[in-house]
């Protein structure tokens, strides 16, 4: 492990933390100085270094300060993200050591890292890195719970082709506050229906029940084309229409929506539009505060005054590392690995190990560097004991040096991993007595399994649900429930529900309430809102009866697998919970 040099520094110093391939620099405001690889400048200067996701909104840091071997990180309200950082060959490890100054129910997701790099084009997504023919930087997870994800910058919204635009803060014509939004748009196309769109996440979820109208103030440029706003819940949308036929600015209400299918209760999205751009022009309006009009009060959606806000042209790409309350948000760490590309492996050897995470070395190689990641395998199914002198005849037929014995063989169900007894007869000595055959036989041996999974029919699932079982979303009973009700009353649409099940990797059909586990057959999306046709008990559990009031919890979970609550997020399920 290499030193790192720390100064004691004042409030309004910058955090400077140096590794022997890198360094890393914050302002006094917690957002990006400079991420330099052996002198060369690949960080996005001014972009937040970590964010936190409350129930006030996606809060941007306003201060940064160092001592020591910590990095304190201050939001907003008071709330604090306290890090121990330690450097090392290729990289530096952030651990996220406590959040300070807010209590933790009020954080629903903490953005740990939300590093802007450029310059490096071409990504690795398994690896949450960029890089060029020189360099690469990455963001890794330290810790199970850690969701790293890779996003370009430089490709927000989308047009129609032979379309393109722009979205960038207008600071000079401004009705309100800084900042207003530029919107320009240009047409290749020899008619008129070209479209370009920009939008973004509504974090968190705005409940907009009694919305009667969008407002907004909209410099025109007299071009005919028309500017539309959309407000979405992911299923619904509702889509207000502004013709720019007038120029300069203009206050506009929008109360006669052509489209209106939303709940508006869960808005999630907000997206501005042209249609109908006029062919081989040019177009360009600005547009400030959007908002809602709600039972006869303004409910602010834009004002446009974030300098990094989502909706602006982006640079760069995004290297991020998430915790979120549904998977725990504590504990927290990350690697930021940055160095030249012949240093990569190493970086990545040593951060692991720096991290005390798993760090298998087959055939003494790790990651690209082991001789086994080369080699070709056989993946059997339906195999047993009974079976393994024939399989290590094809593996020596196929000159296959190993052999995965695949989920569904030598365990019952994924969660617990009870062996199979029906192929492997006494059950775990019988899965040695295999292993040790296939070893005699020259053969390496692995066992296939979902690490995620829990499935339904496993003993965490059934009789009783476990409670470290992934929790959602959640809705309460309306009414009172017998053990026999076909119908689960709930106090607002279930539109977070999956409307059929989705198979392997999707969204199930699933409820649960206390320790019940429902199926259900539809949802009631119209007063009276809740879910019908459900089978009570399901998946070995009990029905029983159960009080009307926020006591359930709604998730969803796939039919195939259930997550625990330090699993990829891939697995995603909600169910009705406690």
């Amino acid at each position: 492990m290499l030193a790192v040099t720390f100064c004691l520094l004042n409030s309004l110093s910058a955090v400077d933390v140096p590794w022997d391939t890198a360094r890393l620099r914050l302002d006094d405001t917690g957002r990006l100085a400079s991420l330099s690889i052996g002198g060369r400048e690949a960080g996005v200067p001014g972009t937040p270094f970590c964010r936190l996701q409350t129930a006030d909104g996606l809060l941007d840091p306003t201060s940064a300060t160092q001592q020591g071997g910590q990095v304190a990180v201050g939001f907003p309200g008071g709330a604090v993200l306290v890090y121990r950082v330690k450097a090392g060959p290729g990289h530096v490890w952030f651990d996220l050591a406590e959040v300070r100054g807010m209590a933790l129910e009020r954080v629903e997701a903490v953005r740990i890292c939300d590093v802007n790099v450029e310059g490096l084009p071409a990504s690795r997504g398994v690896l949450n890195a960029a890089h060029d023919e020189h360099d690469t930087v990455a963001v890794m997870a330290a810790k199970v719970n850690v969701h790293t994800l890779i996003a370009s910058m430089g490709q927000r919204g989308s047009s129609f082709d032979k379309c393109r635009h722009s979205f960038l803060p207008e600071t000079e014509r401004v009705k309100q506050g800084k900042r207003a939004g530029r919107f320009s748009a240009a047409s290749e196309r020899e008619d008129n229906d070209g479209w370009a769109y920009r939008g973004r996440a509504v974090t968190p979820a705005l409940d907009l029940t009694g919305l009667q109208a969008i407002k907004a103030w909209v410099h025109g440029d007299g071009n005919g084309q028309l500017l539309k706003i959309q407000l979405s819940d992911h299923k619904g949308y509702r889509d207000d229409y502004v013709r720019i036929d007038f120029t300069g600015w203009r206050e506009v209400t929008l109360d006669r929506p052509q489209l209106n299918t939303i709940d508006p209760a869960h808005v999630r999205a907000l997206g501005i539009y042209y249609n109908l751009l006029p062919g081989r022009m040019s177009v360009e309006c600005l547009i400030d505060s959007i908002r809602a009009v709600v039972d006869g009060r303004e409910v602010m959606l834009e004002d446009f005054e974030a300098i990094d806000g989502e909706l602006w042209d982006g640079r760069g790409t995004a290297l991020r590392a998430v915790t979120s309350r549904d998977h725990g948000l504590l504990p927290a760490g990350f690697g930021l690995v940055a160095c030249p590309n012949d240093q990569f492996d190493g970086a990545i050897d040593a951060f692991e190990r720096a991290a005390g995470l798993p760090h298998p070395r087959p055939g003494g190689g790790g990651h690209s560097g082991s001789p086994w990641s080369k080699r070709s395998y056989l993946f059997i199914t339906s195999f047993g004991e009974a079976d393994t002198d024939q399989v290590i005849a094809w593996a020596r037929r196929g000159a296959m040096p190993m052999v995965l014995i695949g989920a569904g063989s030598w365990n019952v169900t994924c969660g617990t991993h009870a062996v199979n007894e029906g192929y492997f007869p006494g059950g775990l000595p019988s899965l040695q007595r295999t292993a040790d055959k296939l070893h005699q036989a020259g053969l390496r041996v692995g066992l296939h399994f979902l690490a995620a999974a829990v499935y339904p029919n496993d003993p965490l699932v059934r009789p009783k649900p476990d409670p470290r079982l992934f929790k959602g979303a959640r809705l309460a009973l309306a009414a009172d429930l017998d053990d026999k009700a076909a119908l689960i009353p709930t106090d607002a649409a279930p539109t977070a529900f999956p409307e059929e099940d989705g198979g392997y990797l999707g969204d199930g059909t699933y409820l649960q309430i206390d320790d019940e586990l429902i199926q259900y057959g539809a949802r009631q999306l119209t007063p009276p809102y809740g879910f019908a046709g459900c089978v009570r008990g399901a998946n070995g559990t009990v029905a029983t009866a159960h009080a009307k009031g926020p006591t359930p919890r709604a998730r969803r979970w796939p039919t195939s697998c259930a997550p625990t609550a330090t699993s990829c997020s891939t697995w995603g399920a909600r169910w009705p919970t406690r």
